[in-house]
């Protein structure tokens, strides 16, 4: 191994120190209460240090945030590839289902994902090679969904206007919604809406998939000079 290569892999192997004590950090306080000096203290690095490999906390907290999407794909191709043959429905209630099970056994990286879905990037510090990261990530999985519809539309699962890239985004966007209000608004479902809480993330999944199957209502088209 020449001296290059072993730099970059001592400097890739600080890295991930930082991400997992950034982790453990992020499991106990939100991205606002969390601070770089906390980072450093649990990564056993002075801030000084920490500062030569990521070069803000919008930085350390995004990395998270992609081990999120990476652990989301693996736990949805692990479940596709258990299963013989899958039904786009069923294929979209794996991918469902996945999102459960980051939920409950990988919270901090969900919480993670779901700042970055609903954050502009234009105010913070990141550098390109970690934006292009996530936008690659998160184009894998509208991929998936947009899929998942376009073979729901050609087997007449789901209705036809359904396969575009458009229909993928307003899906995830319902989904990221969904997990938002499960995560920060139970007590406001349960009190104000009467809404089952606890159950509020698996029905509405349901009611999504019900709702990709009905049939869009035929809007009339407003004649010249009405």
């Amino acid at each position: 191994m020449g001296q290059l290569e072993r730099k970059f892999r001592e400097r890739k192997l600080k890295q991930q120190d930082i991400i997992n004590a950034a982790e453990q950090v992020f499991a106990k306080k939100n991205y606002e209460e969390a601070v770089i000096d906390e980072i450093a203290g649990a990564a056993e690095f002075s801030k000084k240090t920490l500062y030569v490999y990521f070069s803000s906390k919008e930085e350390i907290y995004l990395e998270v945030a992609l081990r999120g999407y990476r652990q989301l794909l693996e736990i949805f191709k692990e479940n596709i590839l258990a299963r013989n043959f899958v039904t786009p429905i069923e294929k979209l209630q794996v991918f469902l289902h996945s999102i459960f099970i980051l939920k409950n056994d990988f919270p901090v990286y969900l919480t993670a994902i779901i700042f970055f879905e609903q954050t502009d990037f234009s105010g913070l510090h990141l550098g390109k090679r970690l934006k292009n990261k996530y936008h690659e990530l998160n184009a894998e999985v509208l991929d998936i969904i947009r899929d998942t519809l376009i073979q729901g539309c050609t087997e007449k699962y789901f209705c036809s206007e359904l396969a575009n890239k458009q229909s993928a985004a307003t899906v995830w966007s319902f989904i990221i919604g969904v997990v938002v209000l499960d995560k920060y608004k139970k007590d406001y479902l349960q009190k104000y809406q009467h809404i089952e809480a606890e159950t509020f993330m698996e029905d509405s999944f349901e009611a999504l998939i019900t709702l990709l199957k009905i049939q869009p209502y035929d809007f009339p088209k407003n004649k010249a000079g009405q």
